[in-house]
């Protein structure tokens, strides 16, 4: 089963993958308690806080960090295979617009007010992103605590699958106009939305450039998904 093809089918949701297993990484409190909001490994040679690092192939599967927008912002750099250089770098409200993070499959908004701690800034990212040896986020600032009187606020998490086997290509993505998000007034669950329905999920998808007009087409029940190259793992 290649690292996309639960985006394609949602049947295969609930399938087992063999010769892998589902991991996190966050800020959850290791000793049980409650205290979920410091999330940092340690400090590299770049002065970059690491929060994940994976050795070994897998794919990043979700993405979630937590920040008060009156805080200093962070911005998150991605690498891949031991790269020096990230291969994405996304600053807190980027998150929705700045590929390869773009909705409906990343996006960011303002969250909880939690009885006057808020508002939170909530980002996002369901965007697989694959790796064949190894993978390191980072942030520019140390994420911790929960005070924004303090300029803090560490909440996140990575959610991962590490596989056994080396099998995958490393993360590569196409180019930004090369993934289209059709309209998908041809899927036969379109017929059950409401007027208001349609036109929110339109507009979402109206967004996005045009691409390949062979591009291998999947209906969902929200959207068609066009990806013009081959999938990781086919």
């Amino acid at each position: 089963m290649n690292v996309y093809e639960t985006l394609l089918n949602p049947k295969a949701l609930p399938v087992p993958k063999a010769h892998c297993r589902a991991h996190y990484e966050g800020s959850i409190d290791k000793t049980g308690g409650n205290a979920d909001w410091d999330w940092n490994l340690y400090q590299d040679e770049n002065g970059e806080w690491v929060l994940f690092e994976h050795l070994g192939p897998g794919c990043i599967y979700n993405f979630v960090q937590h920040r008060y927008p009156s805080c200093e912002e962070p911005a998150f750099s991605f690498y891949f295979d031991g790269e020096k250089t990230p291969r994405f770098t996304i600053r807190h409200s980027q998150f929705g617009e700045k590929y390869p993070f773009v909705e409906p499959l990343a996006s960011r908004y303002i969250g909880p007010y939690d009885n006057g701690r808020g508002p939170i800034r909530v980002v996002r990212s369901f965007v697989p992103m694959p790796y064949q040896k190894s993978c390191r986020i980072t942030s520019s600032i140390c994420l911790k605590g929960f005070d924004r009187t303090k300029n803090e606020g560490g909440w996140g998490h990575v959610i991962y699958h590490a596989f056994e086997f080396a099998s995958l290509r490393s993360a590569r993505f196409p180019s930004a106009g090369s993934i289209r998000f059709t309209s998908f007034r041809s899927c036969p669950a379109f017929a059950g939305y409401t007027q208001s329905q349609r036109e929110i999920y339109s507009s979402k998808l109206d967004k996005f450039p045009s691409g390949s007009a062979s591009a291998r087409t999947q209906c969902t029940s929200m959207f068609s998904i066009n990806i013009p190259y081959p999938l990781v793992g086919s």
